[in-house]
């Protein structure tokens, strides 16, 4: 057997071998060498979704102070370290979307999001506020549970007292 006719039936021996491992691997599939690339990323067997995120503060049913400075309105969570939006929703349809990036370190990732903004709320957007946090990870997306929050009025003052 020279060179050539050598690699051909190596060739030929290295393509039913893919033949044969795309048919235990996923019979319905096996007319091609990449169909073992097919199942995995179509969210085979092998396919794990990331933990779906925490909320970590403000607490559910907080009191939120006015976010002018210097006070600000500061959001904790963990989660997957892929793309991912935090919404704020209160009275009045106020509805806010903030982008976030990947995080850093293994996942689990910490994350944070202040907000703030040069004047106060209006008394018709004190009640009720909500908030959560949602991920896309490319294949995998998912959604945090939703937490309440309420915002102090404008002219609030906190005043320590002592029972003598």
């Amino acid at each position: 057997m020279n060179l050539l006719e050598r690699s051909g039936a190596i060739l030929l021996i290295g393509l039913i071998g893919l033949f044969a491992v795309a048919m235990l691997v996923d019979p319905g599939n096996a007319n091609s060498a990449t169909s073992t690339t097919l199942v995995q990323a179509s969210g085979g067997p092998t396919a794990t979704p990331p933990p779906e995120p925490v909320l970590q503060s403000p607490a559910d049913s907080a009191i939120l102070a006015q976010p002018i400075a210097p006070n600000k309105w500061t959001f904790n969570w963990q989660g997957p370290r892929c793309g991912h939006k935090i919404y704020l929703n209160g009275p009045g349809d106020r509805a806010y979307i903030f982008n976030g990036s990947m995080g850093s370190g293994p996942p689990p990732s910490s994350f944070t999001y202040s907000y703030a903004q040069t004047q106060a709320l209006p008394a018709t957007a004190l009640d009720e506020w909500n908030w959560h946090v949602e991920y896309d990870c490319g294949s995998y997306q998912g959604q945090s549970a939703t937490r309440r929050f309420s915002v102090t009025p404008a002219n609030f003052i906190y005043l320590p007292f002592t029972i003598r």
